[in-house]
């Protein structure tokens, strides 16, 4: 994978050269250190995306399917029953416990209260990275328990 990253910086390189003077490209050390900055950020992408959307088994895709729709709420947060709605059963609720103990243990996740837009105060899961300011958390609510729906 890594040739390949040298790859494109070259091509890319050429591509430049060749737009600043077609009758004689020449790649200039500007021109590479550019390419190779491009390449190593469309790589660095390209290991992120792997690492939160490829799974190993099937547990691992269900963990990263419930994170990744608790991530795609953002600031907004996913509310329990919203969750468990949004999977449609395709979890059964010991594995979706098991699944929400795991993100609260890793610090990957976190469910509480807390006042949103409309003023209201909201229990929700949130992703560490955009958990809310003011945030109360809360114990996990259990899937299919009195609170958890």
């Amino acid at each position: 994978m890594l040739m390949r990253v040298a790859e494109n910086a070259g091509r890319l390189a050429l591509i430049v050269a060749v737009g600043v003077n077609p009758g004689e490209p020449v790649i200039t050390t500007e021109i590479q250190a550019w390419a190779n900055k491009v390449a190593d950020a469309s790589y660095r992408t390209m290991l992120a995306g792997a690492r939160d959307n490829i799974a190993d088994g099937e547990r691992q895709a269900q963990y990263l399917k419930v994170r990744n729709m608790i991530a795609r709420r953002a600031g907004d947060g996913l509310a329990q029953g919203k969750l468990i709605a949004q999977l449609r059963g395709g979890i059964d609720s010991k594995t979706l416990g098991d699944i929400l103990g795991q993100f609260i243990e890793s610090d990957e996740c976190v469910y509480g209260e807390a006042r949103v837009l409309s003023g209201q105060v909201a229990r929700r899961w949130w992703t560490t990275a955009n958990r809310p300011e003011g945030l109360t958390r809360l114990p996990r609510p259990i899937p299919g328990g009195p609170s958890g729906r």
